[in-house]
C-alpha cells in the first residue's frame, strides 16, 4: 500500500455545536460542553441510539459537539476491501446492521466455538515451542468460525471473551485479540476476506512471546533495560516465525505481528515507525492488544475495569492510536460490554449479561451481591423495566469493577448455566 492511501485511512472529525434541545437519534455525539468524568458517561464519542440517550445528555449538558459525517444517517467510517489481495483504506459508508440471534440461542455455540479455538491457538503456540509450523489452514478455518459468532450476535463472543484464567493468559489473549478485531473490522464494514484477515492478524499478532524467556516474560515489577530489549524482540520473532512457518501466512498477517506495538508518534517498537508507515491492520489490532491486556489479570499484574481501559485508549487517541478507530472500537464495546462487573448505586454489584437493544444504558443484570458485597441467592433486573430495589430506589449503575473485584469468578456463574438460563426468564438458584 502506497504512503499516500496509507495517510488517507484517517479523516479528520468535522465538529458541529448543537444546542442540547436539537438532538436527535441517529446523531454522533463528538464531545460535551463539560469534562466527562463529571457525567456518567463513559467516554466521548457515540451514537444517540434512543431518547433515553438524549434526556440522559440533556441532564448534564447545554450543548454538545456532534460528528456531521455521521450525523443522522449514520455514516460511520469504514475499511474496504479492494480485490483478492485485500488492501485497505477508510471511507465512509452507510452501515446495514442485519437482524442478529437473540443472545440465548447464540451462547452454547459461541462457547463451543470458543473452547475449540482456544484450544487451537495452544496447539500453535506448541507447534512454535516444538519448531513446527502453524497450521494456517486450521488458523484461518478457527477464525470463520469466530466470525460466523460474531455475525449471529457479537455479545456472545463478547461475554466468553470475559471468562479469563490468568495461568492461560497467552493463548486466551491471542483469541481475545482475534474477536476483537473481528468485532472493530465488522463495524468498519471488512466482511469475506478482509474480515478473515483481519481476525488471522489478531490471533498470530504474539506468536512471538513464544520464544521470550519465561523469566521475562512473567516478570512481576519492571524491566531492566536489557530485559525490556529482549521483550522488545518479540514482535521479531513472530515474523520470522510466520516468514518461515512454509505456508501462505498472507503478507498483511506478517505485518501486524512485526508492527503492533508501533504508536502513531514514533514511539513504539521495534522499528519507531511514524504514522504514514503503519498500516490500518497494525492500527486495529494494536487497539484490540492493548485493551485486552489492560483489562486481564496476568501473573505479574491484576485486571483494570474496561473504564480504565476506555481511558487509557482515550489519551492516547491520536498519539499511540488511531483516532477514529479508538472512537469506532469503544462504540462497538459499548459503555458496559456484556460479562462486565457492574457496581450498582446502592452498593450492590452485578453481572452484565446482555445489553438492550434500544438503549445500551439500561442493560439485563445478574445481581450477585448485596451493598456489605457478601453473595446473594443470584436474581436478574432489566434496568430497562425501571426496577426498584428493597428500599424502592431504582437501580442505576455507579461504576465498571475489574473483573477480580472482591474475589468474583464469574467463569462460575456460567459453567452453572445462570447467564443463559436467567435469559431464558428461569428463575435463578443459589
Amino acid at each position: 500500500m502506497s504512503n499516500q492511501n496509507i495517510s488517507n485511512t484517517v479523516s479528520a472529525i468535522e465538529k458541529v455545536k448543537l444546542d442540547a434541545e436539537a438532538l436527535e437519534i441517529g446523531m454522533f455525539v463528538s464531545e460535551l460542553d463539560l469534562p466527562w468524568e463529571e457525567t456518567d458517561f463513559f467516554f466521548q464519542g457515540f451514537t444517540i441510539n434512543s431518547q433515553k440517550t438524549i434526556d440522559h445528555i440533556r441532564d448534564y449538558c447545554q450543548f454538545v459537539y456532534i460528528d456531521i459525517s455521521k450525523e443522522k444517517s449514520l455514516e460511520l467510517p469504514t475499511v474496504k476491501t479492494a480485490g483478492p489481495k485485500t488492501k485497505t483504506s477508510l471511507s465512509t459508508e452507510k452501515i446495514i446492521i442485519k437482524k442478529q440471534l437473540p443472545l440465548e440461542k447464540e451462547i452454547q455455540v459461541a462457547e463451543q466455538t470458543y473452547r475449540g479455538a482456544k484450544k487451537a491457538v495452544q496447539s500453535f503456540m506448541a507447534n512454535v515451542i516444538h519448531n513446527k509450523s502453524i497450521d494456517i489452514q486450521e488458523a484461518r478455518a478457527v477464525v470463520g468460525e469466530c466470525m460466523g459468532s460474531v455475525s449471529r450476535n457479537p455479545d456472545a463472543m463478547l461475554l466468553l471473551s470475559q471468562l479469563k484464567n490468568k495461568d492461560e493468559y497467552t493463548s486466551q489473549h491471542s483469541l481475545n485479540v482475534c474477536l476483537y478485531s473481528i468485532v472493530l473490522g465488522r463495524a468498519l464494514g471488512l466482511e469475506g476476506e478482509g474480515l478473515e484477515t483481519v481476525g488471522l492478524c489478531g490471533m498470530l499478532h504474539d506468536m512471538g512471546k513464544i520464544r521470550t524467556p519465561l523469566e521475562i516474560l512473567n516478570k512481576p515489577g519492571k524491566f531492566t533495560d536489557e530485559e525490556y530489549e529482549i521483550m522488545k524482540l518479540h514482535p521479531v520473532h513472530g515474523r520470522d516465525i510466520l516468514v518461515s512457518s512454509g505456508q501462505k501466512v498472507g503478507d498483511e498477517v506478517v505485518q501486524v505481528a512485526y508492527s503492533h506495538h508501533e504508536r502513531l508518534d514514533g514511539g513504539g517498537y521495534p522499528e519507531g515507525y511514524s504514522k504514514s508507515n503503519i498500516s490500518p491492520f497494525s492500527r486495529i489490532v494494536a487497539i484490540a492488544d492493548v485493551y485486552d491486556a489492560i483489562t486481564s489479570s496476568r501473573v505479574y499484574d491484576g485486571a483494570r475495569s474496561h473504564l480504565e481501559a476506555t481511558r487509557i485508549l482515550i489519551q492516547g487517541r491520536g498519539k499511540s492510536f488511531d483516532d477514529q478507530l479508538v472512537l469506532r472500537f469503544i462504540e462497538c464495546m459499548g459503555l458496559y460490554p456484556p460479562g462486565s462487573l457492574i457496581e450498582m448505586t446502592n452498593g450492590e454489584v452485578a453481572l452484565l449479561l446482555e445489553n438492550n437493544t434500544a438503549s445500551k444504558l439500561t442493560p439485563k443484570l445478574l445481581l450477585i451481591m448485596n451493598a456489605q458485597k457478601a453473595l446473594i441467592p443470584e436474581k436478574m433486573i432489566d434496568l430497562e423495566k425501571a426496577p426498584l430495589d428493597e428500599l424502592g430506589r431504582h437501580y442505576a449503575i455507579s461504576n465498571v469493577l475489574p473483573q477480580d473485584s472482591y474475589g468474583i469468578d464469574i467463569k462460575q456463574y456460567f459453567q452453572r448455566g445462570l447467564f443463559t438460563g436467567l435469559m431464558k426468564g428461569k428463575q435463578a438458584t443459589a
